[in-house]
Parts: structure tokens; sequence; C-alpha cells
């Protein structure tokens, strides 16, 4: 049997466009109480991770981390000469 079943968050039902009972509304206001109430680091539903886009998540997680400065771009050859060192340091290191 084929299970052809999307899972959509609890947040995006929330932010609208979905035809819900009143007693669903009901279930995911008390279950974001209940997060709020219990979490001391309380995400919003607008800004969780299943919500914003990819881009958005990972300037948040630069911020948060204090990368202000860009990663240098390294071209394919550069990446395979130092991948090359390394495996050679490895090679000679004796553990």
């Amino acid at each position: 049997m084929n299970n052809n079943k999307h899972h959509i968050s609890d947040a995006m039902k929330l932010n609208g466009g979905f035809e819900l009972s009143d007693l669903e509304i009901a279930r995911l206001e008390l279950a974001e109480t209940q997060r709020r109430l219990s979490s001391k680091n309380y995400i919003p539903p607008s800004e969780r991770a299943d919500v914003i886009s990819k881009q958005d998540a990972l300037d948040q997680l630069h911020e948060t981390l204090g990368a202000t400065q860009e990663m240098p771009s390294m071209t394919k050859a550069a990446a395979l000469d130092q991948l090359q060192q390394t495996q050679k340091k490895l090679a000679t290191k004796h553990f």
C-alpha cells in the first residue's frame, strides 16, 4: 500500500490558508501555549525552521554564531589539493 500523506506543520496550519475545525484550532493553540510556557527559548510559529526559507535560516545561523566575515570560496582544484595535503599528513602521522 502506498502512503501518500504529506505532513503539514502545525505552525503553517496556524498561519492560515487551511480549513480547520474549532477543535483542531483549539488543539493547535493549546500546544503553542504549552510550548511558550515551558520553554525559555520559545520561537514563534512564523519564525520556525519549517516556515522560513533555507537562506533565512543560514543567515540566522551565521548571525547566531557571530560569523561576520564571508567564507572564502575555493575552486575545485584548490580543494582537491588541500584534501591531498591533509591525506598525506594523516598517512605519515602515527597515533
